[in-house]
């Protein structure tokens, strides 16, 4: 049942409101009624904004849903019967959804398009040239397989980072903790003794004098420190630009300018998946570049591809509009070349991304191996410095009282 307005014409300033089958059943109801009506319409259903769905669960339900479709079952009883089945909230109110969506006649693609929020444009596009084709079973399971690849990807980035990262966050509080409370009460009290046992304070060593400075700007301004923080790293976030030579990786949501080589990888791994996904769903050439640059995570390979999109909209090949580029690797370019000029494009694209899956595995294991020691090292130094501060000023102490 829809809902719709209309006025009458001895009201005609004001709109009522009626549900019904259809605008025509609607309008004779009123006549029989002995109404005049002056104006009608349906009620516009506000819009449905769904909640984002994990991509796990996503990929299982591209899975379930080319079962159910390979079996014979039509799309809107397959979209119930999941959301009916689903364990997760969520996934079943955006299954519900494309559900309805699909039983008023709308295409899958379309009922997707409609909630960008949980639906990529890859997604859409994919699911669009598979209806298009007639085989939406086999572009959901590509489209599944792609997704898990995808998330391994991303499983084998993020590994890395984590045991740095959290041993920088744990000790790394420990050791603020435990510096600011040597500068700020202990610290005081042993410099207080050496001047009492005669040293002047020009006669510290330089290291005692840094460890005094943190210990002043602790005490007098150490509130400011948070704020001073949050603000440069925000304003490093925020700063826009393309590096020539260097990708960047954002374990965090910040950048992290050292790790180039592991985006880099990472950033052509996704780029030739999405890629030879939408290739085999036949969207079109330029369309796919841009989708696929834009799924890559990597601001350099995004720039590169819209560049290359633009060229190719243009009459160029592939090739062509990516020769040259200084944000793509020459092996990457010179890869698609051959495809293209061979027509293997779409297994060459395979081959890719397998290669630069395993060169990110590779390159996060040295990293991996190098992280943990640097780590405690580069600790272990902030503290030696602060004792040294304490305790330097003892030997000159002691020569003093000798002399």
């Amino acid at each position: 049942m829809s809902r719709f307005w209309y006025s009458t014409a001895d009201q005609p300033g004001s709109r009522r409101s009626v549900e019904g089958a259809s605008l025509p059943a609607i309008l004779f109801h009123l006549h029989d009624q002995g109404l005049t009506v002056t104006g009608a319409g349906e009620v516009a259903a506000a819009p449905v904004r769904l909640p984002r769905v994990r991509e796990t669960q996503l990929t299982a339900v591209y899975e379930q849903l080319a079962a159910l479709l390979a079996q014979g079952m039509e799309l809107s009883e397959a979209l119930r019967r999941l959301a009916f089945e689903t364990s997760s909230p969520r996934a079943s109110r955006c299954l519900g959804f494309l559900a309805e969506r699909v039983s008023q006649g709308v295409r899958l693609s379309e009922a997707m398009a409609e909630q960008p929020q949980v639906f990529a444009e890859v997604v859409t596009n994919t699911v669009a040239a598979g209806e298009t084709s007639g085989d939406l079973v086999a572009a959901l399971r590509s489209l599944a397989d792609h997704q898990r690849d995808l998330l391994r990807l991303g499983a084998d980035l993020a590994l890395p980072f984590a045991y740095p990262v959290f041993l920088l966050i744990f000790v790394g509080a420990l050791l603020i903790v435990t510096t600011t409370f040597l500068a700020v009460f202990i610290l005081p009290k042993f410099l207080q003794l050496y001047k009492e046992l005669g040293m002047k304070e020009e006669e510290f060593p330089m290291v005692t004098r840094w460890v005094m400075g943190w210990s002043s700007f602790m005490v007098h301004g150490g509130w400011t420190l948070p704020f001073v923080l949050l603000v440069a790293a925000v304003a490093y976030y925020l700063r826009q630009r393309v590096s020539l030579g260097q990708l960047t990786v954002r374990p965090l949501g910040f950048p992290v300018p050292l790790f180039g080589k592991i985006a880099l990888s990472a950033a052509l791994a996704r780029t030739a998946a999405t890629l030879r996904l939408l290739l085999l769903a036949r969207v079109p050439v330029p369309q796919a570049v841009r989708l696929a640059g834009d799924s890559s995570g990597s601001p350099n390979v995004r720039l590169a591809m819209r560049h290359a999109q633009e060229a190719l909209t243009q009459g160029g090949s592939l090739s062509e509009s990516l020769r040259g580029s200084p944000l793509l690797p020459e092996p990457f370019v010179f890869s698609l070349a051959a495809a293209e000029t061979s027509g293997t494009l779409p297994p060459t694209l395979a081959e890719m991304e397998i290669d630069y899956r395993r060169a990110v595995g590779l390159q996060s294991r040295y990293w991996l191996m190098l992280a943990g020691p640097l780590v405690v090292v580069g600790l272990g130094l902030i503290i030696g410095i602060v004792a040294m501060g304490m305790w330097m000023p003892l030997v000159s102490v002691l020569h003093l009282l000798s002399s």
